[in-house]
């Protein structure tokens, strides 16, 4: 089980590989214009990094990263590098996930955000 603290509320989606015409029931459209489901809901504790970092050479927006960690089960063992999540408004690209010292009691995702 993730440690305590304070939670928040993350959504994670997986993209969607049958007809985008089916309506809006639990489907969030990314900027790249594909069509996402949502996966999974579940209340994680998420830490953030500064953000901008890795973005201050350049004019790029800043990007932010975040470590996100949840209850081990069936469903968030499931998701992957392919799958996106939402918190705090924003979809983040997820690009890694790991099983907490391989306890098997929490998940950690790793994601990132470009603002």
């Amino acid at each position: 089980m993730a440690s305590a603290g304070k939670r928040n509320r993350i959504v994670v989606f997986q993209r969607l590989v049958d007809d985008p015409s089916r309506g809006a029931g639990g489907h969030v459209k990314h900027d790249d214009g594909s069509n996402w489901q949502q996966y999974v809901r579940r209340w994680c504790k998420v830490q953030r990094s500064s953000g901008g970092e890795r973005s201050e050479a350049s004019q790029r927006a800043p990007l932010y990263s975040a470590k996100i960690e949840t209850s081990y089960d069936d469903q968030t063992l499931a998701i992957t590098e392919l799958m996106r999540c939402r918190f705090d408004g924003n979809v983040w690209h997820i690009t890694s996930v790991v099983d907490v010292n391989d306890a098997h009691r929490s998940i950690l995702i790793t994601a990132e955000y470009r603002g």
